[in-house]
């Protein structure tokens, strides 16, 4: 499904047949949001990167495209926040924010791997699909509408897609790992490679 016809359907959910109560621009940002919720559902290896982190005084930026860690050299253990705080480990990494903390905080760089968010859905061309894979883009769509039906304040309508969002990816998730305990690949699942 390409970029424009996700905000075809969209639009088609909301009775709206082009530009009306929501330019583009909004519904491209919850589509990006829901894309960026769905690959946090469904990590694969293809989407890991590295970069190099260079440390001042115990913080780095975060990469821009960080979805969520993966791995560190030399042995540093990704935390959160509370237990960096409380020193939980003598070589750990704590988000804050957009920035990477350190400890110990005289490290001077530390090669992080990481999963990638997807392109950002207002980067595609109408033409383009989003990286995710299609069996997926059903899910952007209901999460574009739930979040369009909320800024209307239209809650109930807003929840009710909102459910069918959360059930549609848990109903994906059961048939992919349903299909990896029975070792069966099929067409629509290729692209998604689970630990």
């Amino acid at each position: 499904m390409t970029k424009q016809k996700i905000i075809q359907d969209v639009r088609k959910r909301l009775l709206e047949l082009s530009s009306g109560v929501f330019t583009d621009e909004d519904l491209i940002l919850w589509a990006d949001n829901a894309q960026t919720e769905i690959s946090q559902e469904f990590l694969s290896q293809d989407r890991i990167k590295s970069a190099v982190l260079t440390f001042t005084d115990g913080e780095a930026d975060l990469p821009s495209d960080f979805l969520s860690f993966y791995h560190a050299e030399n042995g540093f253990v990704w935390v959160n926040l509370e237990d960096f705080k409380r020193d939980v480990f003598s070589n750990m990494l704590a988000r804050k924010e957009n920035k990477v903390l350190i400890k110990p905080a005289n490290t001077s760089s530390v090669v992080l791997w990481y999963f990638k968010k997807p392109k950002s859905f207002g980067l595609l061309s109408d033409t383009e699909e989003p990286e995710l894979p299609s069996l997926l883009h059903e899910g952007i769509v209901l999460g574009t509408v739930s979040r369009a039906y909320e800024m209307m304040q239209e809650f109930e309508i807003s929840n009710l897609y909102l459910q069918k969002y959360r059930a549609f990816v848990e109903m994906a998730k059961r048939s992919i790992s349903h299909l990896e305990e029975r070792g069966e690949v099929m067409q629509k699942f290729r692209d998604i490679k689970l630990f």
